[in-house]
C-alpha cells in the first residue's frame, strides 16, 4: 500500500506531530484514551442504527460499529434487511461529521475500511469514496500543508489521489487549483467505468 501520508496504526486515540507528512511521528497519548465501549451489544447498537439512522448515533456507538469487521456488519445488515455497503457508507459519513472522531478514527478509516476490496452482497468503491471524504476533512481540520496534499495527488495509489481530490474539491487557491488540474484526467476507473478521482475533484463526465 503506497502511503504518502502517515496515518498511524492501531485502534486507540493517537497524536501526531503538527502536520501529517511522511515523517509525522504518531505516539500513543496516555491522557487521551480510546472511546469507552458500553455494555450495549453490537446487535443492539445496530438496531439503533436501523431505527434511528447513523446521524442519530452517539460517538460511542459509531466507534463500536467502526471497529467491527466488515463481515460482522454484513451479517447484521442481512439480519435486518439492509445492505452492508450502504450501512458502512452511512456509518463513515456520520463519523466524518463529528470533529472528535476525525482524529481518533482516522487510522481505522485509512488502514481498514479504505483498504476493503470485497463487501458481502455489495461493492467497496463507494465505501472508499466515503473514506476519502473523511480523511480529506481530517487533513483540513489539521491544517495540513499543501505540499502533503500534492504528494498524495502524485501517489501511485489511486486511493491516496482520491483523498487529495476531495481535499481540493471546493478550494480555489492557486496551489489547490494546480492539484485539481493534475487530477482532472486521472486514469483510475471503477468497475462501472466511473472516474472516481476525477469526480472527487469535482469534474463530472458528460
Amino acid at each position: 500500500m503506497a502511503m504518502g501520508v502517515a496515518w498511524g496504526m492501531g485502534g486507540g486515540c493517537w497524536e501526531a506531530s503538527k502536520g501529517l507528512g511522511p515523517k509525522a511521528q504518531f505516539s500513543y497519548n496516555s491522557i487521551s484514551t480510546p472511546p469507552r465501549r458500553s455494555m450495549t451489544s453490537k446487535k443492539e447498537v445496530f438496531q439503533f442504527l436501523v431505527e434511528e439512522g447513523a446521524e442519530s448515533l452517539s460517538n460511542e456507538y459509531l466507534c463500536t460499529l467502526l471497529h467491527l469487521e466488515c463481515e460482522e456488519i454484513a451479517s447484521l445488515a442481512e439480519e435486518n434487511g439492509e445492505t452492508a455497503d450502504y450501512v458502512i457508507e452511512s456509518i463513515i459519513e456520520a463519523a466524518g461529521g463529528r470533529e472528535e472522531l476525525l482524529s481518533t478514527e482516522k487510522e481505522r478509516i485509512r488502514n481498514y475500511w479504505m483498504e476493503l476490496t470485497e463487501v458481502p452482497g455489495g461493492t467497496h468503491f463507494e465505501i472508499v469514496v466515503r473514506c476519502a471524504e473523511f480523511l480529506a476533512k481530517q487533513l483540513g481540520d489539521a491544517d495540513s500543508d499543501i505540499s502533503e496534499i500534492r504528494q498524495l495527488a502524485n501517489s501511485s495509489d489511486w486511493k491516496e489521489r482520491l483523498i487529495a481530490a476531495w481535499y481540493v474539491r471546493d478550494e480555489e487557491g492557486d496551489e489547490e487549483t494546480e492539484i485539481k488540474d493534475l487530477l482532472k484526467n486521472d486514469p483510475f476507473e471503477d468497475d462501472n467505468g466511473i472516474f472516481l478521482v476525477r469526480e472527487g475533484a469535482g469534474f463530472q463526465e458528460d
